[in-house]
This record gives C-alpha cells, structure tokens and sequence, in this order.
C-alpha cells in the first residue's frame, strides 16, 4: 500500500453544484492531493475507467441513466474492484445500510460534505485502507505484515500495539489525542483504560476469539477518553507475525483505527430523528411530505384513508393545484417555509366531496439535497362537531335561565299587578253601585257612569296586557285553544285583514306585496295571530322611514334543513308551515338579533318602543309550540320566519 500522499477520484454526480461542493472540499485536505475527474452519468463512468486508473469512486444514485440501489449494481459491473462510496440526500438509515449490501463501501450524506471538510476525506482513506487489508488478508494471517506500513499512515490514523496479553506496547499520537491519555499512561495498561462499557461481554469475548485464531478483526468499538466522553473508532485489530516466520505463531496484535465519532453521532441522531418520525406518524391519523415546490413526497396509509386518494394518485397531484382538495393556500404554505413550524385548522374535501375538518401540523426541513415540508394531519371533525354542540346547548342553557329569571320579574310584577287591578275594578264597581242609590241628579249620574265606565275598559285593557306578560313567562300553561277558525277564515284571510288595518297608515313610500298560498292550519289564537302580525309590519315600517322600500309577507308550506331556532336556539327542521315578514330596509346586526327577543330591549329612540314587541312575538309563537329564523343583511334588509307544525289530523287527511 502506498503512502496515501495522492488519490484519484471518479466522482459520477449529475448536479453541477454538489460536484462542485465535492471537489472544493477535497481541494481543502492539506495531507493529501485528491486528483479528481467528474463525470455525469455512468456511461461516462464507464468510458473513464477504461482510459485511467481511479483509487476510488464517489457516486450519487440519482443519474440521468440509472436511479436507486441499480445504480451501485451497474457501478460494480463496471469496475467490480474499486472502492464505491455513495453520496445520498437522503436522511434514512435503512438506505444507507442497504446500500452497504448492495455493494457499496460506504456512504456520507451531502449536507455532512457541506459542513464538514475532512469527513469526506477520512471516509476515502479508511474505505482504501480497508481494501488494502482485506486484499492482504491472506498475507496478515501468514505473518508477512510490514509494521512499517502501519507507521506509514497519516497523522490521522489511530495506531496501537498490544502483547498477547492484551497490554499496550505501542500507541501512536493520534491514539493519545483522541483518548486524552499521554503515552506514559497507556503503555502497560490493557484496552480496558479505555472501555466505554457500551458494548457486551460477548462482544469482547467474539473480539479475542477471532484474533486468538490468527484472524483479523473489523468493526466499530465506542471508548471513554479521560475527560470521559465517549468516542467511535472504526477498528481492525490483526495479530502481528516475526518476519520471515512460518506456521501460526504471532506475538502481538496491531490496531489501526480511524475516529468516526462525528459520523457516529449523526447516524445516532438520524436512527432518533427516524424513531421520532416513525412514532409522529404512526400517532397521527395522516401524514404527508411535500417538496417546496408543492409535490407530494411521501403519504402514509391513514392519509390515503382520510383523503380518498390512494397513493398513486397523491404521489402525482401537488397541493397547491389540488382546487380545494388539500385547502393549504399559497400564502399558507409560503408561511410554512418561511418559519420554524405551523399548527391551523382546516377543511378539507376527500375525493367523494364529503367534507372532513383537519388539525394540521407543519414543519419545513431543508437539506443540501432535498427541501420539503413534512405535514402532520389530525381528523378533528367529530371533536368539533362535539364543541359545536356543546356551544348550542350551552347557549340554549343561558337562554333558558335568562328567560326564566326574566320570566320570574315578569310573572312576580303580573301578579301584583293583577291585585292591584282587583282591587281598582272592584271598588269601581262598588263606586257604581253606589252612584245608581245615591245620586239623585241624572246629569250628575250619567257623567258619573261615564267616567267609571273608562277606568273599567282600561283596567280591562291592564288585565289584558298582564295576561300577555304571563303569557310570555309561560306563566299562563293553559294548552292552545284549537279552534277550527280555517273552517269560517283561513289563515290566510286573517293575514289580509291584519296587512289592510296597517296598510291604511303606512306612508305612500312603503308598500306591501303578498304571496299567501293555502297552507294546513296554523292553530293558534287569532287575536294572537293579529298582534304578532301587527308588531312585526310595524317593525318593518320603522325599518323603512327614512328611504321607503317593499314589506313582503308570505305563507307557504316549506322544508327546513336543521337551523337553530333564534330565540331558544333549537334545532328546527323538517317540513313546517313558514309565515314571514320581509322589509329592504336597514337590516340587523349578528350581535342585535343575539338580544333582540329579550324582553325591554330597544334600539328605538325613548318614547318609539317598549321593547316588548318581539319579546311578546316570541313568546305567543313558542306558546302555539313554533319557532322563529331571521335572515338579515345590513343595509339589504330583513327577514323574520315563523315556523309552525302542520296539523297532525291534517296530514292523515
């Protein structure tokens, strides 16, 4: 073996700047002159290792004429001596390690090239040094080794010498500066000094087997230098025969080493790194890898499941073009690669157009020879279909306890009210009693009888509007009257009339356009039916002053797909009796309509609303067991639907 003061090298790379990084780097070695010739394809390969004689070979196994593990297959076709070691971009132990078995020497990955300047070139000299011993295997064992050549080697290479006994006799500089221990230290000792405890018993015990035989041993051995940080070698330990002696007598061993802790570490770090990426995936339901320009890498088989697609498919689509497939934006995906990492949810459509929400999680990892995005999916549609359910009844929950305390004020007010107007219209009757026996002037009787008769009729009309509040806190539980009111006035007749009474006192700005059709019966009291219909008109109105505009009024037999109700916030559905008012005037805010059936609310100036109309709406058509949707669009108007069951015996009619 030579004195490894000139190599030459046959790098195969098709990409322009890795071949350049390569060749720089090894330009930068101070110990050794590296000689190489570049070349793009293994048919060019070919053609150099037919003219010249090449110490090694670097080879990438993405060629424009081979690709993958057939690459390292054809290169030894070629030239089935030569040393190969592969240059990957790929972070994968198991590529590496099936690498080695298809015949390559050894492996380093590009970005370790980039960052690192001597690692390239301690990888060549070891994958020739191990050439050259295994090409004199033969010799070592016949005890015709030179420890001169050992001597030989350069100043990084870890040399030692041991008696049979296993005690140092020999340690070279480079053995001490890795090891931390000063020659003095070492010599006499045994291996032990140095022992790491890593590895077993029988690793030892198969280590002294072999060289006891007279055969040479290679591998990989962790030891503890002095500071006690663990350090990597890799070994060839060969037992050391006299010159020019015969037969299977040796009286020493030799070891020759070369420090690969660095690499060490980073094949440690990839193993975690893949350990970490195989859990990642296999705790979440989906996972893809994308590259930067937006292809699909790699997808798992439980992104396969929640997409639709199979992998097929996948492998030849790119997010960004995938028309709401995937739904990551551009801007999106930009925001990935440009930070650290990214956590959103998103919805997503599978290949049959259903629909399913994603919790995804996204990181951009880049290399010298391969930069993508690896996404991390979670299906979270049943837990956010839950937390929406959980909002409604919570929701309906406050509404309730909102409408109950309300309904407690109102009922406790009601009733002391109702003695209140007990009281009034009984003395107002005693009053008349007493005026009929008393009073002798009939023009003083007759005014008398006048003036009682008013406070009886507003004292009715009290009574009147404290049923009605009673009737809102559902105080008043008496079942809804099903009077057969169709039978003499369809419902429609008495939406008429009520549209008429407020038609004679709407200003000549503001029209009113009908569509009522024959519906079912809605059973419900027609006194009701005129106030609700009076105070929604109204409201329409006042929507109305300042520009005038159309009030629509409609009845119609509708289908309802499940929508909350905006007063108790349950679900309404189904086939119901529709009843709506609709105005083109100012609309609602999202955060009015929240509050606008709570009982005294307003956004009328003091002295135009109570705030009872809508509140009263509510109540008189939750009572005849119907709920209320309203559709609003600011300055496009307004829309309040009342809904209702068709009547049962109808229906079987």
């Amino acid at each position: 073996m030579n004195e490894l003061r000139s190599i030459s090298v046959l790098l195969v790379e098709d990409e322009a700047g890795d071949a350049y990084l390569v060749k720089t780097t090894l330009k930068q070695n101070s110990d050794i002159t590296f000689n190489v010739q570049w070349v793009e394809s293994l048919e060019l390969a070919k053609q150099a290792l037919a003219i010249s004689h090449f110490d090694v070979m670097l080879l990438d196994l993405s060629l424009s004429d081979s690709q993958g593990l057939n690459t390292i297959k054809f290169a030894r076709k070629i030239d089935p001596e030569i040393p190969i070691i592969v240059l990957t971009g790929r972070v994968d132990i198991d590529f590496a390690l099936t690498s080695l078995k298809a015949g390559a020497s050894d492996y380093i990955l590009k970005d370790i090239v980039q960052s690192s300047i001597n690692t390239l070139s301690r990888v060549i000299r070891y994958a020739l040094l191990r050439v050259e011993l295994e090409k004199n295997n033969q010799l070592l064992s016949a005890a015709n080794l030179s420890l001169d050549l050992l001597h030989s080697l350069d100043h990084t290479t870890i040399i030692s010498e041991t008696n049979l006994n296993g005690e140092f006799t020999f340690v070279n500089s480079e053995f001490c500066r890795v090891s931390g221990y000063s020659a003095a230290e070492l010599l006499g000792t045994t291996p032990k000094i140095v022992s790491s405890g890593v590895h077993s018993k029988e690793f030892y015990l198969r280590l002294w087997s072999t060289i006891k035989s007279g055969r040479v041993w290679s591998g990989e051995i962790c030891n503890l230098n002095k500071a006690g940080k663990k350090y990597w070698m890799q070994t060839i330990i060969l037992p050391v025969h006299p010159h020019n002696s015969e037969g299977t007598y040796f009286y020493k061993y030799a070891m020759v080493g070369l420090d690969i802790t660095e690499k060490k570490n980073h094949e440690m770090a990839m193993e975690q790194r893949a350990a970490l990426y195989e859990a990642a995936i296999e705790t979440t339901d989906g996972f893809c890898r994308i590259s930067s320009s937006g292809n699909f890498l790699e997808v798992s088989d439980g992104y396969c499941k929640l997409s639709g697609y199979s992998r097929e498919e996948l492998l030849n689509m790119n997010i960004l073009k995938m028309a709401g497939d995937f739904a990551l934006s551009l801007q999106q995906f930009s925001q990935i690669i440009q930070g650290n990492g990214k956590t959103f949810e998103t919805q997503q459509h599978r290949k049959d157009g259903s629909l399913w929400i994603a919790e995804i999680t996204a990181s951009y990892c880049s290399t010298l020879n391969d930069s993508s995005v690896f996404v991390f999916l979670r299906d979270i549609t049943q837990q956010m279909e839950m937390q929406k359910r959980d909002r409604i009844l919570r929701d309906q929950l406050i509404q309730m306890q909102k409408i109950d305390s309300i309904g407690r004020l109102t009922a406790g007010i009601g009733h002391d009210f109702n003695n209140i107007l007990t009281s009034i219209l009984g003395f107002n009757e005693m009053n008349k009693i007493i005026i009929d026996e008393d009073i002798q002037d009939e023009n003083i009787k007759m005014l008398l009888d006048q003036n009682l008769e008013h406070v009886a009729v507003a004292g009715k009309r009290a009574v009147e509007l404290i049923a009605k509040m009673m009737n809102y806190c559902r105080q008043n539980t008496a079942p809804v009257e099903i009077e057969q009111i169709e039978l003499k006035k369809p419902t429609r007749k008495i939406i008429e009339e009520v549209v008429e009474m407020v038609r004679a006192g709407l200003p000549k700005k503001i029209t009113i356009e009908l569509d009522l059709n024959d519906t079912p019966p809605i059973f419900i009291d027609p006194i009701d039916l005129h106030q609700i219909m009076t105070n929604l008109l109204v409201n329409a109105r006042d929507a109305m002053k300042s520009n005038g505009g159309v009030i629509k009024v409609k009845l119609a037999v509708v289908n309802i797909l499940t929508y909350p109700c905006a007063a108790c916030l349950k679900p309404v559905e189904g086939g119901l009796i529709e009843l709506s008012v609709s105005d083109s005037g100012t609309g609602i805010d999202k955060k009015v309509i929240e509050k606008i059936f709570d009982p005294f609310f307003t956004t009328k100036a003091v002295g135009e609303g109570t705030g009872l109309g809508l509140s009263t709406v509510s109540g008189i058509v939750h009572h005849a067991h119907g709920h209320i949707l309203i559709d609003s669009v600011l300055s496009v108007g307004t829309t309040f639907r009342l809904l209702f069951q068709k009547d049962p015996m109808t229906e079987k009619g």
